[in-house]
């Protein structure tokens, strides 16, 4: 064999192993990332109730209406209320709701900002104690819910403070950190859900596109386990199939 044939042999051994070098980390990189098969921004919540029994005599707010804290919402009226400070057990005001315990009117005001997404009173109404009468969905922090399906070994590798990457409806991607993951079984499949958060996600820029229930799309990334940690376990899970182990 001459001299350059010889080298066109190494040369080709060469290609095949980088080549195969080169698959594999592709291989691996596929299997070090999890994309997400539902996901949407999320927002907190909160209800506003009647602390007691009385009428509706005022709505300050319409439903989808923005509101800051300390504004009014709603007004009520209880003669029990009344009854309750002749007694000297009247209640007293605080940050969420002015209550004026002689005429018996309570004023209800928002303690965080945000935007009303369900009313269910009108003036004239009579609402028992404990009935829901509002409720805000705030402005902040925002977050991401994101549902994966991942085999038991790539969800033993999915991490808290895992990075992950939220693709929005405007095409722009933020980068945010797994704070929560759980498996609940939808339609007899494990699914795992997963809760993200990003500092990103608060800029003013997107008030209009992430809001409550906005679809978006995530990536998160698993724990490393080696260059060869993909193949190794494609072929534990063949060897699996066929019975060999």
């Amino acid at each position: 064999m001459t001299w350059i044939a010889r080298l066109r042999l190494l040369t080709s051994v060469l290609l095949v192993l980088a080549l195969t070098a080169g698959l594999t980390l592709v291989f691996n990189q596929r299997q070090r990332q999890s994309a997400s098969v539902s996901a949407a921004i999320v927002q907190p919540r909160y209800a506003i109730a009647a602390v007691a029994p009385g009428v509706v005599i005022d709505m300050a707010v319409a439903l989808g209406d923005e509101v800051s804290a300390g504004d009014v919402l709603f007004t009520m009226a209880s003669v029990e209320l009344q009854q309750d400070a002749v007694h000297g057990l009247a209640a007293s005001s605080n940050d969420a709701m002015d209550i004026d315990p002689v005429t018996g009117v309570i004023v209800y005001r928002a303690t965080a900002d945000g935007r009303v997404t369900e009313l269910s009173a009108t003036p004239g109404n009579y609402l028992g104690a404990g009935a829901a009468v509002a409720t805000i969905v705030r402005s902040s922090p925002r977050a991401v819910e994101a549902q994966f399906l991942l085999t038991s070994r790539d969800y033993g590798r999915l991490e808290e403070g895992a990075r992950a990457e939220i693709l929005l409806p405007d095409d722009r991607t933020v980068v945010g950190d797994v704070v929560s993951a759980s498996v609940v079984t939808e339609n007899g499949k494990a699914v795992t859900r997963a809760l993200i958060t990003s500092e990103e996600l608060e800029g003013e820029d997107l008030d209009l596109i992430a809001t409550d229930g906005a679809p978006v799309s995530v990536r998160v990334e698993l724990t490393d386990d080696g260059v060869l940690a993909g193949p190794t376990d494609a072929l534990m899970d063949f060897l699996r199939s066929v019975g060999l182990r």
